[in-house]
């Protein structure tokens, strides 16, 4: 999907500017996107916020139309404020952009009322088509992200495995991720700033959860997908 021309059913004509809510904790990104989006003749970015308490209080009093949401907001979860802000807007479209290059946050980013997910790589180049396709009531996903997401029915996990890996919670799919990349407990709580023990303690829910018996099963099932998700 490029942003070179915009689809004319995409475009929403609006009698006012549409009201951009700008959501992410490092304040250059943050300052970046809202640069690129007030440059927009029919766009206005009503807030800026880098928390989730910041975030839902903007909403409340501001009303924006779309909110762009990363996942990680200092230590907070970017999805549990898209889940609040819908529950306190339920017309609000927000869209997720995220580090992750992965169709498992993708689909979380949708279960959790999001109406789009887009690549941080390439949101300056298509963060304004992906606000424009929400303004118009469609979904906005990569090609490439789509056709994933469509793809994991054939996900090589065992079927309890599969139903499994959608439930991890994201630091435990970051936890999943370091041990298919080959890094030791060790190594994963000092990448993560975390404890050795809360380290172990993620490995031991990400077994149950992948209905793995063993250390060496769940490595190899995180070598696998990682190996998969290249």
């Amino acid at each position: 999907m490029t942003n070179e021309t915009i689809p004319e059913q995409f475009v929403v004509q609006h009698q006012c500017p549409a009201r951009i809510l700008v959501v992410d904790d490092h304040p250059i990104i943050r300052e970046g996107l809202s640069a690129l989006l007030i440059a927009q003749t029919d766009m206005v970015v009503c807030g800026e916020a880098s928390n989730i308490s910041g975030a839902l209080k903007i909403v409340a009093d501001t009303g924006p139309d779309v909110a762009v949401v990363d996942i990680a907001l200092n230590g907070e979860n970017g999805l549990d404020l898209v889940r609040r802000m819908k529950l306190i807007t339920p017309k609000l479209r927000v869209l997720v952009v995220s580090m992750y290059d992965d169709e498992l946050y993708a689909e979380r980013a949708l279960d959790a009322g999001a109406m789009g997910y887009l690549n941080k790589q390439v949101a300056s180049r298509n963060i304004v088509e992906a606000i424009r396709r929400l303004l118009a009531g469609k979904q906005y996903l990569s090609e490439e992200t789509a056709a994933r997401i469509a793809a994991r029915k054939n996900e090589y996990l065992p079927d309890g495995a599969r139903r499994g890996l959608s439930a991890l919670t994201n630091r435990e799919m970051e936890v999943f991720k370091h041990i298919g990349n080959g890094m030791t407990t060790a190594e994963i709580a000092a990448a993560m700033f975390l404890s050795v023990k809360t380290v172990e303690s993620h490995r031991q829910k990400i077994k149950q959860k992948l209905d793995l018996n063993t250390s060496a099963e769940l490595s190899r099932e995180a070598v696998r997908f990682v190996i998969d998700k290249g």
